[in-house]
């Protein structure tokens, strides 16, 4: 027959080992949420402990550090979760030079544009000049195809009879295209500055452009364009508001 000193030892014993067993190793408990008697004993993410009773439920957390709460609340009843503040990290992103990698704004990369460098040749009158000579004109620049409809251009013309009168002018502007085949229409327009002289007068001022033509084999990284171009400068030389009238031939390349 058992003493009842060993007894006691013995049951003692027996208890604290059932409690190691049940208690899940490894895991923190740092939130304790205490529901009803309504409370769902299944739900999501949770683990009744045989120590605890039937209307406690605990909630497993993951390692400490990381300031997660439970993906989903306890079904049914009323619930309080204590939260770790130590946990959490602070609030940094509307203090100035502290703010998170991760709330930074970094710019998107934007569609390069296609470029060219052009010339044209052709025929070209006056206008508002006492010259019936006719004049040659010539064009260089740049152009840059931003999208499938417009591009960017920076030229310079000169019209000349090389003998009484020349014009010149130095404009930016942009083209704006019907299609994106290989054959297709456009109408173009310029500002910028001129600068003209005859036997007696000669003068500068600002210059406004207008085009019409259409671009030849534009799929191809070699295009051609034809072009119809009036040039106005907007300062009196000879009769009024000298002009050039252009028809061109041109390449990009």
């Amino acid at each position: 027959m058992m003493r009842p000193k060993t007894k006691a030892l013995f049951t003692a014993a027996l208890t604290a080992s059932v409690l190691c067993l049940g208690h899940p190793a490894g895991q923190s408990q740092t939130n304790i949420t205490v529901g009803s008697e309504g409370s769902s004993p299944g739900a999501p993410g949770t683990v009744r402990s045989p120590a605890v009773p039937p209307d406690t439920v605990k909630h497993v957390m993951p390692p400490a550090g990381t300031g997660s709460t439970p993906s989903q609340p306890v079904v049914g009843g009323s619930s309080t979760v204590i939260k770790d503040s130590t946990l959490t990290p602070p609030d940094t992103s509307r203090e100035v030079g502290r703010i998170a990698p991760e709330d930074t704004k970094t710019l998107q990369n934007r569609r390069e544009a296609k470029r060219f460098s052009t010339a044209g040749f052709g025929p070209a009158g006056f206008g508002n000049i006492d010259e019936r000579t006719p004049a040659y004109d010539f064009c260089l620049g740049r152009m840059w195809e931003v999208n499938k409809f417009a591009a960017i251009k920076a030229l310079g013309e000169v019209a000349s009879d090389f003998d009484r009168a020349t014009l010149g002018n130095v404009t930016m502007g942009a083209n704006l295209y019907a299609s994106p085949t290989d054959f297709s229409p456009y109408i173009g327009g310029g500002l910028g500055l001129g600068y003209g002289f005859i036997p007696g007068d000669r003068n500068f001022g600002f210059n406004v452009g207008a085009q019409i033509g259409a671009l030849l084999f534009r799929t191809s990284n070699a295009q051609m364009n034809l072009e119809g171009s009036a040039e106005m400068m907007v300062s009196r030389l000879g009769n009024g508001d000298p002009s050039i009238y252009a028809a061109r031939l041109g390449v990009l390349f």
